[in-house]
């Protein structure tokens, strides 16, 4: 059925005359309501006539509503001044069927379910409800009627107040997929999984009697793309399997059963509830995490600080033993310092943010691994004291580092990185006055490793003692390195010309020659070349700087040319 213009003038006149509460004239209706002034009488008496309004002659006469808003339904109007109500001609009546099919028309039981829903939705919007102030919740023109073949497995849109809703079916690659996209558009986020289960279309089957079903789900229909601001809604599936046919509803729903009310108040209070505790919670958290977080760092940089001035000796006694308590060290007990260095393997040698970020990593690992011990960062460099035991040998002390070391190293292949990672130890020393001395061996073993593994052919030494320095000691003391320049023979300096001049291999040669205690075997075997080679390479060297292979001290001088060679490099 279509709305007349007669109804279309009923319900304005009703609903004006519910907002005002007062008597109304005709000519105050027809100006303020665009409705002409002749036909208000025609309107008024049918209204009259149900009830709806009062009316009252006279100059001062007018019209009134006879009712409470809240008592009189859209249906009431409506039906005043329209002959039918039925949306067929085949429900008006008996006989209204041409072909006197009611009984076995399946698509009279359709259209009954229909009008069925189209009078409840009339009797459950209220006067009141179109009248009261602010955006209405239930009376937005919402409905959608989709037809489901469940033998075939498509679908349509019979009807839709929303042509958007046409485009959805045309682009949607199944129902499932346009309920989905439905859902997405209309449907606040919160029920799409209960309203997509209802009307899945391997539900649409389930629980039926008699090869029947009818199913009805409320839900939150958002506003006007407004995802914050929604209305109850209501989803309706009527399904017919001997048909092959199911009928999927979405309209607006004023009759609410109280549950859902109820739901709705307890899950808005829930959630004012939920927002209050969590604002309260998080700015408690924020208060202690920051005030936590600030103590912490304030006390890790002043522990750096303290520590970073009694290896360097940059206490008074006074001082230092205040440093010393802070850190509850006691001059009674045995500590010995050890340096880990994080030395990067690129060309440039300088470290990015990703590999300062590793060296961070390695320090929480040691950590972990030595919680006793005091442990602070200064950029790639990490050091630590650690209490130990004074009658643990020093043999006994490597080897527990060098297990450590193990730990890391496998720990940073494990990441991928590519870090060298060095220790050097220092000597044990009793109380803390003296953490000096062994935080300078443990540096000094650090700056000579790579000379270590020069010495010992050993690429992959990592942890050095400085006791094993042995006569590399002495470097450590000279403030001038360049005058070990004297300590390097003058045979051994023409090599190196000549070598920088023809890029050649006789130093590298020699240095194979002297480790492999002079055999050409070995040598040749070692730098895998034929021995006719290496043979030819040492008369070449002999011929170049005279070298004398006899003469011990002659090679023992040559040998430690080229350890203050390649230390001297090092330090370049």
């Amino acid at each position: 059925m279509q709305i007349t213009s007669t109804t279309d003038y009923a319900i304005r006149i009703v609903c004006y005359l519910a907002a005002q509460s007062q008597m109304i004239s005709t000519s105050e209706l027809s100006q303020e309501l665009s409705v002409p002034s002749s036909y208000i009488p025609k309107i008024t008496k049918k209204l009259k006539q149900a009830g709806i309004i009062k009316a009252c002659e006279g100059i001062k006469g007018g019209y009134q509503i006879a009712k409470q808003p809240e008592n009189i339904s859209l249906r009431d109007v409506i039906s005043c001044t329209e002959s039918t109500m039925a949306i067929s001609r085949c429900l008006e009546k008996e006989g209204g069927c041409s072909k006197n099919y009611i009984a076995c028309c399946k698509v009279h039981q359709i259209l009954m379910d229909l009008q069925n829903i189209y009078n409840n939705r009339l009797e459950s919007v209220k006067i009141s409800d179109i009248i009261r102030p602010g955006k209405d919740e239930y009376l937005g023109k919402f409905y959608v009627i989709i037809k489901v073949n469940l033998r075939e497995k498509d679908y349509e849109c019979i009807y839709s107040h929303n042509h958007d809703v046409y485009e959805q079916v045309k682009t949607a690659e199944s129902y499932d997929d346009f309920i989905k996209k439905y859902a997405e558009k209309y449907i606040c986020e919160a029920d799409w999984v209960n309203v997509q289960k209802c009307l899945a279309s391997e539900n649409l089957t389930e629980h039926l009697v008699d090869g029947c079903m009818e199913e009805e789900i409320f839900y939150r229909g958002i506003i006007e793309n407004n995802a914050t601001s929604y209305v109850w809604m209501k989803a309706s599936k009527y399904v017919d399997v001997k048909e092959n046919t199911a009928i999927i509803t979405f309209h607006n729903t004023k009759v609410i059963p109280n549950t859902i009310v109820t739901m709705e108040q307890e899950l808005r209070k829930k959630e004012q509830d939920v927002c209050m505790e969590l604002e309260n919670a998080t700015i408690n958290l924020q208060d202690g995490f920051l005030s936590e977080f600030a103590q912490d760092e304030e006390k890790k940089t002043y522990q750096r600080d303290i520590i970073h001035n009694i290896l360097n000796g940059l206490l008074s006694s006074k001082e230092m033993t205040e440093a010393a308590a802070q850190l509850g060290m006691k001059e009674s007990d045995t500590y010995r310092v050890v340096d880990f260095h994080t030395i990067t393997k690129n060309v440039q040698r300088k470290y990015t943010k990703e590999q300062l970020h590793e060296v961070g990593v390695i320090e929480g690992e040691l950590m972990h691994l030595l919680p006793d011990a005091l442990i602070y960062r200064n950029m790639d460099q990490i050091v630590m004291i650690q209490q130990v035991d004074s009658d643990q040998t020093e043999l006994e002390y490597q080897k527990e580092m060098e297990e450590i070391e193990d730990v890391i190293q496998r720990s940073i292949l494990y990441r991928k990185k590519d870090t060298d990672f060095q220790i050097g130890i220092g000597k044990s020393v009793e109380g803390y006055q003296r953490l000096k001395e062994s935080y300078y061996e443990a540096s000094q073993a650090i700056k000579y490793i790579e000379i270590i593994r020069l010495v010992t052919g050993d690429k992959n030494k990592s942890v050095v003692h400085y006791s094993n320095l042995g006569f590399f000691q002495i470097f450590g003391k000279i403030d001038d390195m360049t005058e070990l320049e004297r300590c390097i023979p003058d045979t051994l300096k023409k090599l190196y010309l000549y070598d920088d001049e023809h890029k050649g291999e006789l130093i590298t040669t020699l240095q194979m020659y002297l480790r492999n205690n002079q055999s050409i075997k070995k040598t040749a075997g070692a730098m895998f070349v034929h021995y006719r080679t290496i043979s030819y390479r040492l008369e070449k060297i002999k011929q170049i700087s005279g070298i004398n292979f006899d003469n011990a001290n002659e090679v023992l001088a040559v040998s430690n040319g080229l350890i203050i060679y390649k230390m001297l490099k090092e330090i370049e």
